[in-house]
């Protein structure tokens, strides 16, 4: 959880709050939680932004992270499947390439995110929405995947 919530609220690699809260430091560990979501907040002037990584979330910049830390040796890569998942699910991309035999591979992850972003569908990708599997997310969109997912 403590490595979720770092990943959205904060910039960078990781920040403070993805270090795991002893019990007795719970009550402190939320507070420093609302925060950043206050301070985010304040920045945006709402608290209905999705957020990544501090910012407003976005394909693309979220893509150059990808292709940024899959390419950084030291990055920790106990967070490269929700990665991997994050980018799949948002662009509709296949990315069984990234693993093999569960093993990470940053070249392929390169190759897929570079081949994306040098498209023409990477142009299509407004910063501060949602997509599912390459369409602006909807709760209607959202419904028909589910739906067609169930009567396969």
């Amino acid at each position: 959880m403590t490595m979720h919530l770092s990943s959205l609220l904060e910039e960078g690699e990781w920040g403070p709050l993805v270090e795991e809260p002893e019990i007795e430091e719970l009550d402190n560990y939320a507070e420093k939680v609302m925060a950043h979501y206050y301070k985010q907040k304040e920045i945006f002037s709402s608290d209905r932004v999705f957020v990544f990584n501090g910012k407003p979330w976005g394909v693309i910049p979220f893509s150059n992270l990808v292709l940024h830390r899959a390419a950084n040796p030291k990055f920790d890569h106990t967070f490269e499947f929700e990665l991997r998942r994050r980018f799949e699910a948002s662009t509709g991309i296949n990315c069984n390439a990234f693993f093999r035999k569960g093993i990470f591979r940053p070249l392929a992850v390169a190759a897929i995110v570079e081949f994306f972003l040098e498209g023409e569908d990477a142009k299509r990708y407004k910063d501060g929405n949602r997509y599912f599997f390459g369409q602006k997310y909807s709760r209607l969109i959202l419904f028909h995947y589910c739906l067609a997912y169930r009567m396969l």
